[in-house]
């Protein structure tokens, strides 16, 4: 059974900001949250074993998928690689790591910032539990 946490904002716990979509729709940066409909994802559940997701923008249709050694981009849904896995740290945190990768790479913040716009990258998990690299799952009822 495949499940989908709908109408998600990603929030990130060392920024206190939320993923959404660069202005000009390719990317992936993080802003105050709000309520816009590129802060808002579906992420479903695509093997529960492996606790693999595809992280789905509610708005567009548009995924994530990790691009190279650091870059995140954001693509058409059904590209090879696109999958991300959520690795529990506690309550709704996780880790979004990037299964294919060699080295370890999970979801972060460029530089660790805690700037609006800064984009989203990919780099080594800190195990020393990097809050850049932590992000929370905050469902809300859809909007209209």
């Amino acid at each position: 059974m495949v499940q989908t946490m709908k109408n998600t904002q990603i929030m990130n716990v060392n920024s206190e900001l939320v993923l959404d979509i660069t202005d000009d729709g390719t990317s992936v940066t993080q802003r105050k949250p709000g309520s816009g409909a590129g802060q808002r994802w579906d992420i479903t559940i695509v093997d529960e074993h492996d606790n693999l997701c595809l992280i789905e923008n509610a708005q567009n249709g548009k995924v994530l998928a990790p691009d190279g050694e650091w870059k995140v981009v954001f693509q058409p849904k059904g590209g090879a690689g696109q999958q991300w896995r959520l690795a529990p740290l506690g309550g709704c945190v996780y880790f979004i790591e990037n299964p294919y990768s060699k080295d370890d790479r999970v979801l972060d913040i460029d530089g660790s910032s805690k700037d609006e716009k800064a984009l989203i990258a990919q780099y080594k998990k800190n195990i020393g539990a990097t809050a850049n690299q932590q992000w929370e799952m905050i469902t809300s009822p859809a909007r209209s």
